[in-house]
């Protein structure tokens, strides 16, 4: 139930810097397609969306409309113990969305807004879902935690 603990016996576990006494899992990918220029696409978020255009980034409000992806990762976060992280644990300050092509050159970098931060902690579950952008050629995509756990700044990165 939805009440209950989530499972993450089949979840990707994340890695996390050493400072942090805490476990990440990757229990879910969302993905949908779309486009730059979509008008259902607020402002804030096409302005957090840049794409590279002859080695510039460029904002894609001003760029050429690309096809993007959307996508959500659903990551649970808890103590070893089984016990969720507090809200107070854990400060998520930034998250950075960044797509790759198969040469590894970055296609887009996308910055979360305000809702892509917030951690969310219900029941016995503590979890950050960011959506997040990306040029829809992107071969893999990395997403970058910055936070503050305990008064530490710490990084955390997942690819999808």
């Amino acid at each position: 139930s939805k009440s209950g603990k989530i499972d993450v016996d089949d979840a990707e576990m994340i890695d996390l810097p050493v400072e942090c006494d805490f476990e990440a899992y990757l229990t879910d990918v969302s993905k949908a397609e779309g486009m730059s220029d979509d008008e259902a696409l607020d402002t804030f978020v096409k302005q957090s969306l840049l794409f590279v255009e002859d080695d510039t980034y460029v904002n894609s409000t001003e760029a050429e409309p690309r096809a993007l992806y959307s996508v959500s990762p659903f990551i649970v976060l808890r103590y070893p113990d089984g016990k969720k992280l507090e809200s107070d644990d854990l400060e998520i300050k930034d998250v950075e969305c960044i797509g790759y092509d198969k040469d590894e050159n970055i296609l887009s970098v996308y910055y979360g807004t305000i809702s892509d931060k917030m951690m969310v902690s219900v029941g016995e579950n503590s979890t950050v879902s960011p959506k997040l952008y990306c040029d829809k050629n992107s071969e893999y995509i990395d997403v970058y935690f910055d936070c503050v756990y305990k008064g530490k700044d710490i990084t955390f990165m997942v690819t999808l």
